[in-house]
């Protein structure tokens, strides 16, 4: 979930049913892997079971959606420089939102210069 929850950086999570839950929410599930941080997307309905769409903040595309049963809970809050966010709000869920979507273009915008301009080969 790097930036916006970078690993080790400390979070206050809160428990929550699914239906607590909207989108840009930074949710925490378990897998097969473990424990994962991710963006919710959206909830998505299928053969009368709620679905969770979740999508890293840097990753192009969203995850496989996860079964509620999956949900641990949200991050309501991180620890950075010292200071406490509140990220479980409607602007905080909506800057979430935009970052999720914009961040893998502008790390791609920002490799390709690096590529052009710092004397890295490019590659299609």
């Amino acid at each position: 979930m790097s930036p916006a929850l970078s690993n080790g950086r400390l979070a206050h999570l809160a428990f929550c049913s699914a239906g607590e839950l909207r989108g840009g929410d930074i949710i925490i599930f378990k897998n097969r892997e473990g424990f994962i941080a991710h963006r919710l997307i959206n909830k998505i309905m299928k053969n009368g079971r709620w679905l969770l769409r979740t999508k890293g903040d840097i990753s192009f595309h969203a995850d496989n959606a996860v079964g509620v049963e999956a949900l641990v809970g949200k991050v309501i809050g991180v620890k950075r420089c010292g200071l406490y966010l509140p990220i479980n709000n409607p602007l905080g869920r909506m800057i979430g939102l935009l970052f999720a979507y914009l961040a893998p273009l502008v790390y791609y915008v920002k490799q390709q210069f690096n590529n052009l301009y710092c004397g890295n080969k490019v590659t299609h």
